[in-house]
C-alpha cells in the first residue's frame, strides 16, 4: 500500500501541475487575443485538492458501502479527500459525497439514460466524481478487478473511456494536459480582428 501511496502522490502533484501549466497558456493565449483581461483571469485559481482522509473515514465508506475499495483510489482519498474542479469542471467526490450520490442511485436520470443506449454496466459502478456542467461521471467498476485494482471508467456523454485502475486513470490525464500545454504556441494565434 505504502508503494502504491508513493505512486498516487506523484500522480496527483504531476497531474495539478500540468493542469495548471496546460490552464495557464491557455489564458496567455485569450489575454494575448482579448478574449479576457488580467481582471478576469481566473486560472489555476479554482482546482482544489481536500485534505487527507483518516483510514477510519475510508474503513466507514468501505462498511456502509459493503465493498473493499481498490488501492490507488483508497491511496487517493489518503492524500485528497476530493478534489474540486480536477478537470474543467469535472470534481473528484468527497468521502461524504460519494456516500450521498449512492443514496440517491439515480439523481439525474443518467443511468436510465446510458441503459438507453446500451450501457447499463454503470449501474454497477460507483459514482466517484461527476460534471457540474454536463451528464459526465467519473466511476469505479467493481465488476472488473485486476490485482486488486477495479476499473475505471470516465463516462462522458458521448461515450466513454477505460482504464485498469484509478491510478492509471491519474496517469494518463497528466499526460494529456502534458500534451496539450506543449501544443500551445501563442505565437501561432492570431487576432481574427486583427486586419479589420
Amino acid at each position: 500500500m505504502e508503494k502504491i501511496v508513493h505512486k498516487m502522490k506523484r500522480a496527483i502533484v504531476k497531474s495539478q501541475e500540468s493542469r495548471r501549466l496546460f490552464s495557464k497558456k491557455m489564458t496567455e493565449m485569450a489575454l494575448k487575443l482579448d478574449y479576457i483581461d488580467e481582471e478576469n483571469s481566473t486560472s489555476g485559481k479554482s482546482d482544489q485538492l481536500g485534505r487527507p482522509a483518516s483510514e477510519t473515514e475510508i474503513q466507514e465508506l468501505e462498511q456502509k458501502l459493503s465493498l473493499v475499495l481498490p488501492p490507488s483510489y483508497k491511496a487517493f482519498l489518503n492524500i485528497s479527500n476530493g478534489w474540486k474542479v480536477v478537470d474543467g469542471s469535472q470534481n473528484f467526490f468527497t468521502i461524504q459525497q460519494v456516500l450521498k450520490w449512492q443514496e440517491k442511485k439515480d439523481p439525474s436520470n443518467w443511468i436510465s439514460i446510458a441503459e438507453s443506449v446500451g450501457n447499463g454496466f454503470v449501474k454497477e459502478c460507483l459514482v466517484v466524481g461527476a460534471s457540474n456542467q454536463s451528464p459526465d461521471k467519473y466511476l469505479l467498476n467493481p465488476k472488473v478487478i485486476v490485482n486488486e485494482e477495479w476499473q475505471f471508467i470516465e463516462y462522458r456523454k458521448d461515450g466513454y473511456s477505460v482504464f485498469d485502475s484509478f491510478l492509471e486513470f491519474m496517469i494518463a490525464t497528466k499526460l494529456q494536459f502534458d500534451e496539450a500545454a506543449n501544443e500551445i504556441n501563442l505565437d501561432d494565434y492570431f487576432d481574427p480582428f486583427e486586419s479589420i
